[in-house]
């Protein structure tokens, strides 16, 4: 039963909706994305690929999101989940399009590097302060870390449209809903 957490904590780590030729490291946010992953992602022809590329915004987001157990009101209390965000994180990457010798045909997207971010965070339940929902007018008793999901993600965008292409996500599931009975 030890190496359980270790399996499961394996398991989640994934790559996530991309086409093979996606290469990006999150930790020096340099990589490559194939014109083929960005046409098909917006379903796009060529052409409309050529004429949108010098447009197009790419960014790596990382969100640190942590489950807690929080008890809130008098005695007996049944705890409920609150899913706090530790960090909800924004780079926005420069980006060279790659086009082929001697033609104006997109093959790709070079990533060189960040060259500007944004970060917030907010303050995770504690006891005295509010309770999540359901119980709002309540006061946290006690508050206990359950689990961290950390999902870091490369997303193009093109106008207001937003593709992610590829993501890794460690730790479990988070619940799809702010705060609900713990599992």
């Amino acid at each position: 039963m030890r190496w359980f957490p270790v399996i499961v904590m394996a398991v989640l780590a994934f790559p996530g909706p991309a086409h093979a030729k996606v290469t990006f490291d999150f930790g020096s946010n340099t990589g490559f994305v194939d014109a083929e992953d960005v046409r098909r992602a917006f379903d796009w022809d060529a052409a409309t690929l050529r004429a949108k590329a010098k447009r197009l915004e790419f960014e790596h987001v990382k969100l640190v999101q942590d489950s807690y157990a929080v008890v809130c009101g008098g005695a007996g209390a049944r705890p409920v989940r609150a899913v706090h965000t530790a960090q909800d994180a924004k780079e926005f990457l420069t980006v060279k399009v790659i086009r082929g010798t001697g033609t104006r045909e997109v093959t790709g997207f070079r990533i060189v590097r960040a060259y500007a971010g944004i970060s917030g965070t907010t303050v995770p339940p504690a006891p005295g302060g509010p309770c999540p929902e359901p119980k709002p007018d309540e006061k946290v008793r006690t508050s206990r870390l359950v689990s961290t999901t950390v999902t870091t993600t490369l997303v193009v965008k093109s106008g207001p449209d937003r593709v992610e292409l590829y993501q890794i996500r460690t730790g479990p599931p988070v619940p799809a809903t702010v705060a609900s009975p713990p599992a």
